[in-house]
């Protein structure tokens, strides 16, 4: 069910990054036109014999373009409040820890390397305890109409686009294994641990003179995202991706094309593929520039068993992974951050 993997090479850094990164048209997957199959085989190339990361392209129907540029003005909007008022939504006060993140408070996911980013975080609306009794699902936080006009509206609206979009991945990823489409989606429910981040990026040199672990800090140090796939969009370059060829080796990411977004691959589809599709570590650079980025990330519901399944385990590749559930994993990472140790191979925990 998957195709012989490639011979490991370095990677061309002479290459651009537009070259690297496949690119593939989700409208093909959303709307099963003829060149669905054709897409599929793309999707599978480049996540199992690429780089194991993709560009994917969605269209104006799928989400409308000007609908990013909306977000971006919102996020802008919200991270230029004064401190006094950005207070009020910090992270801390939340139970589900949803809300404002100030530069300084993201946690070392390197030891003892600083990561120098501030972040709103929001996801589902929904009522406390979702409808499982799942304590990480409940309501948002926002900021009042009057502090940051449109922002709710503008910014969850794309968060409910970007599920429907989620949902078409899902499905994709177990069709190009000739799995059936609901083998992931069907964890994929409404109390999904489904978080999305608007990050900000400062400039490097921005205000005060930086001490020396500042100067050794990176925007976000690096990791693999601790759900099954991440979609991400920034304004400017700084992003960095390491291939499944070359995992110590940096591709950057490219700016992107109208509708464009990258698409990278998490801990949880990397345990279910039993190492077939592999955790894209990543990281951000503190950059001379400012920065502004959306990140969906796409986990499932807490109870869902994560295990490698049985057509990616035979005698010759036996189970690499032990059963976990998504819930148990990300206590277990957030465990290892609160307690300075950092999130390095997490997919293998």
């Amino acid at each position: 069910f998957f195709s012989r993997f490639t011979a490991l090479v370095p990677v061309d850094t002479r290459r651009s990054p537009m070259d690297t990164i496949p690119k593939i048209d989700v409208q093909h997957l959303f709307y099963g036109t003829p060149q669905k199959p054709d897409t599929l085989r793309a999707l599978k190339a480049a996540l199992v014999d690429g780089p194991g990361f993709v560009r994917i392209f969605l269209s104006e129907s799928i989400l409308p373009h000007s609908l990013i540029g909306t977000c971006y003005d919102r996020a802008k909007a919200f991270h230029a409040l004064p401190e006094e008022v950005k207070a009020k939504y910090h992270h801390s006060k939340d139970p589900r820890a949803r809300g404002w993140v100030p530069k300084g408070e993201e946690p070392d996911y390197e030891v003892s390397r600083k990561s120098l980013v501030s972040a709103f975080d929001m996801g589902r609306e929904m009522p406390v305890g979702g409808t499982n009794g799942d304590v990480n699902m409940g309501p948002n936080v926002w900021p009042t109409e009057d502090e940051c006009p449109g922002f709710r509206g503008s910014v969850y609206l794309f968060y409910s686009l970007m599920s429907c979009v989620s949902g078409t991945v899902f499905r994709a990823l177990a069709e190009i294994f000739d799995l059936p489409p609901e083998t992931f989606a069907q964890h994929a429910t409404e109390n999904s641990r489904a978080t999305q981040r608007l990050l900000y990026y400062p400039a490097k040199g921005d205000g005060a003179a930086t001490s020396d672990a500042e100067a050794e800090a990176l925007g976000i140090s690096r990791h693999t995202d601790f759900e099954v796939f991440t979609i991400m969009h920034q304004t400017s370059t700084g992003l960095q991706l390491a291939p499944r060829q070359a995992p110590e080796e940096w591709i950057d990411a490219p700016d992107l094309e109208p509708g464009e977004f990258l698409m990278i691959i998490g801990d949880m589809m990397e345990r279910w593929t039993n190492g077939v599709l592999k955790a894209t570590p990543h990281r951000v650079l503190h950059t001379p520039w400012e920065r502004f980025s959306l990140i969906r990330f796409n986990g499932v519901q807490s109870s869902a068993v994560i295990e490698p399944l049985p057509p990616f385990v035979t005698k010759d590749r036996p189970a690499q992974y032990k059963a976990t559930t998504q819930g148990a994993h990300m206590d277990e990472v957030n465990r290892r951050l609160d307690a300075g140790l950092g999130a390095q191979g997490t997919a293998s925990l």
